[in-house]
């Protein structure tokens, strides 16, 4: 018995689907159950004027200075937010690094901001807020980093099975948050992702 043909579907070239967006919807991220606000930590490298607009905006945060963290190393800042549940808020762009500071040991989670001007700092991480952070209970931040720039954030995570991968979100003029899976996605968590 001749078995029939496999329907065959059109994909566009890897290059293409790689700038292919895609509509987030926010009401799938938020899982049952799951509504605890994360709690973010700063390191010294955050400014003191960008600490007050994340806290004016409702946002838990606590500081390096307030935990006597000050000139500490950048693992002794990783292990603090991991042994209180606090995402580490940093400028530091070696924590992007996947060798130095693994996925899967990124507890609960990380975001680098990238910029040099304070007023883009802010910017990056309102960001981070909108097109990620409301949409995310503190538990879903588990190994999860966000790189934040004023244009956007790349997502980075463990996805399945046990692969990382890379997610590019932005804003739309009108409001929509979009994504798209990243370039030059990191593979078997080996690489150093700078």
């Amino acid at each position: 018995m001749r078995r029939p043909p496999r329907p065959t579907v059109k994909r566009a070239p890897l290059e293409e689907q790689a700038d292919e967006w895609f509509e987030f919807d926010s009401d799938l991220a938020l899982g049952r159950g799951l509504r605890r606000r994360p709690t973010f930590y700063a390191d010294e490298h955050i400014p003191d004027d960008l600490i007050n607009q994340m806290r004016a905006h409702g946002l838990r945060v606590r500081t390096a200075r307030d935990c006597r963290m000050q000139g500490r190393t950048d693992e002794h800042h990783a292990k603090l937010c991991a042994s209180r549940g606090w995402v580490l808020v940093t400028r530091d762009l070696g924590f992007w690094n996947e060798r130095r500071f693994p996925c899967r040991k990124t507890t609960p989670g990380m975001v680098i901001l990238v910029a040099d001007r304070e007023d883009d700092l802010v910017r990056a991480m309102s960001y981070v807020w909108v097109a990620f952070a409301k949409h995310f209970p503190g538990e879903v931040w588990h190994g999860c980093k966000a790189r934040a720039t004023p244009e956007g954030v790349r997502l980075r995570m463990r996805g399945w099975p046990g692969r990382i991968v890379e997610y590019d979100l932005k804003l739309t003029p009108g409001g929509q948050l979009m994504a798209r899976e990243g370039r030059g996605a990191v593979s078997g968590g080996n690489s150093e992702g700078t």
